[in-house]
């Protein structure tokens, strides 16, 4: 279940955020070769387009994307006291979130309960897959239609 191919989700630390957003590129990836669908540009694996930092954010939110609808880089923001106090599980599903709305150019709405407007509890790792596939495949049938 951890494992996705020679990629194990077990072995990526959750404070090395380009580390997390790879895993992310390669699992996207690997669904679409699994479906024949797009792949995620190679160039956004070049460090200088991945911009993933730790800054206090305000509220309650525990990480911000702002790279949506700029498919030229990924810039994501995580709070770092707020993603201390997260399990791993809600660590990897709030990035999974973001990197919707920051690579996949999803919108709230757009994606099933991954995209959901707030992470509203704690989250298993059926969960954390059962949405994740959900997102991929309903990315996938956005792109059919646009």
């Amino acid at each position: 279940m951890f494992i996705l191919s020679i990629l194990d989700l077990r072995k990526i630390n959750n404070y090395d955020l380009k580390a997390m957003i790879n895993f992310f590129i390669e699992d996207y990836n690997r669904y679409s070769k699994k479906v024949n669908e797009k792949f995620i540009s190679p160039k956004i694996f070049d460090e200088k387009n991945i911009l993933a930092t730790f800054e206090t954010l305000q509220g309650n939110t525990i990480a911000l994307s702002y790279g949506m609808d700029n498919d030229s880089k990924i810039i994501i923001k995580v709070d770092p006291e707020k993603w201390a106090n997260a399990s791993e599980v809600k660590r990897w599903y709030i990035l999974y979130h973001e990197l919707g709305h920051d690579i996949l150019n999803l919108k709230h709405g757009e994606g099933g309960k991954m995209m959901f407007n707030f992470v509203d509890r704690e989250y298993t790792w059926d969960e954390f897959y059962e949405d994740k596939e959900y997102m991929f495949k309903a990315y996938n049938q956005l792109k059919l239609y646009n």
